[in-house]
């Protein structure tokens, strides 16, 4: 159920919007996959205001996600709750120039557990319980301006976040694992951008990006490493590295296109892209599915010395309009650079950690993987296409 209510005049704008969903377990010919129910609410509410040449808009939002089943993940969803908040601001200048200021932020706030939707473990020792949150602000300033062959772009952003898990069992207040501990990540970045018409028939796009990436976070600890050696050897191991990393990230875009006819224009885009690791990647200190949702069943182990990935993309195609047809066929090649992938962990404490839980617990889980960094070549095909059945 969705609702949305609008009311503005010339100065001033207002929303309200509303969303609730819900569903049961999922069916099928042989009986119900367990647990698939979930539950999901959503407020909004915003207001806008113009005078003259500037626009201010502020928006809120609130999320407040129920029970949700995630039969591929080891834990359900007991709820994500948080506010989501934005503010965005405009000025339109004389001579084509506009200036916007974006700021925006959320306080997130999340549980799962693998015993209140499934079925619970038979030992109530293995009840395991994941409270999480994420503080997130961020900012963008860019100014563009239009003359008689295109438009410039410009401008700086940033944006941190801050990351806590902490895993307990409800059955044994002396269990606990601090998973990410203040683990923080902030980029700050500056661009430019050029759209050119370079004649009738040509015309390009080009842009730079320049992120400096800084990543640390706080020490861990947890029960498993006060009772297995393996645990205590990867959490001091952890502790006593230097876990403040920060890269330098550069970003490149090359795009031309050439109108054939009035139908038709080829395409070429040469990129290169950066990406440096996420938390997960970076500071998961002991073997655990805390993966942002991988669910390919194997544990991992982060990496905090990775290196960003470096991606160098070359793409060809056509874009093709006749009637009601639209076709964009592509094809691509992409090299990749310490591309950031799960390994064999070669951590002798790590393989140790999981074979001693198997052990206890009579599970066969593989032995764990770690994140790090490995060369890629990605290639192919691929197509847009759109068939419009009524004209508009």
């Amino acid at each position: 159920l969705n609702t949305n209510l609008y009311a503005s005049n010339n100065r001033n704008r207002f929303k309200v919007a509303a969303l609730t969903e819900s569903g049961d377990n999922a069916d099928f010919p042989g009986g119900s996959i367990l647990p698939t129910e979930y539950q999901r609410d959503r407020y909004d509410i915003g207001y806008g205001f113009r005078s003259g040449a500037h626009t201010l808009q502020l928006d809120y939002g609130n999320n407040d996600t129920g029970d949700t089943g995630t039969p591929s993940l080891p834990m359900d969803i007991r709820y994500i709750r948080g506010d989501l908040y934005n503010l965005n601001y405009a000025f339109d200048a004389a001579g084509d120039t506009r200036v916007e200021l974006s700021l925006y932020g959320s306080e997130l706030r999340h549980a799962m557990d693998n015993y209140g939707m499934r079925q619970p473990p038979a030992s109530a020792a293995d009840w395991r319980r994941n409270k999480a949150s994420s503080d997130n602000a961020g900012f963008k300033l860019e100014a563009s301006r239009r003359d008689a062959s295109g438009q410039w772009l410009a401008g700086v952003d940033g944006f941190g976040a801050e990351h806590n898990s902490n895993i307990d069992n409800p059955n044994n207040p002396m269990f606990f694992v601090v998973n990410f501990n203040n683990a923080r990540r902030e980029v700050l970045g500056a661009f430019i951008e050029r759209q050119q018409d370079f004649s009738a028939a040509w015309s390009g796009e080009f842009g730079i990006r320049y992120n400096n990436v800084s990543m640390d976070a706080d020490e861990v600890d947890g029960t498993p490493a006060m009772m297995m050696p393996p645990a205590q050897v990867l959490r001091d191991q952890f502790n006593n590295a230097d876990r403040k990393q920060t890269d330098d990230n550069v970003d490149l875009v090359a795009k031309a296109w050439f109108k054939a006819s009035d139908s038709s224009s080829w395409y070429l885009g040469l990129a290169q892209k950066t990406r440096s690791p996420s938390y997960q990647e970076r500071y998961l200190w002991l073997p655990l599915e805390s993966t942002g949702g991988l669910a390919d069943g194997y544990t991992y182990t982060g990496n905090i010395e990775l290196d960003p990935e470096t991606s160098r993309q070359v793409e060809f195609g056509l874009d093709f309009l006749q009637g009601s047809l639209t076709l964009s066929p592509r094809i691509f090649y992409n090299k990749v650079d310490d591309y950031i992938q799960g390994t064999p962990s070669d951590s002798a404490p790590a393989v140790m950690f999981v074979r001693m839980m198997n052990s206890m617990n009579g599970t066969d889980k593989p032995d764990p993987l770690q994140f790090n960094n490995v060369d890629a070549e990605l290639y192919g095909f691929d197509m847009d296409w759109a068939w419009q059945l009524h004209q508009q």
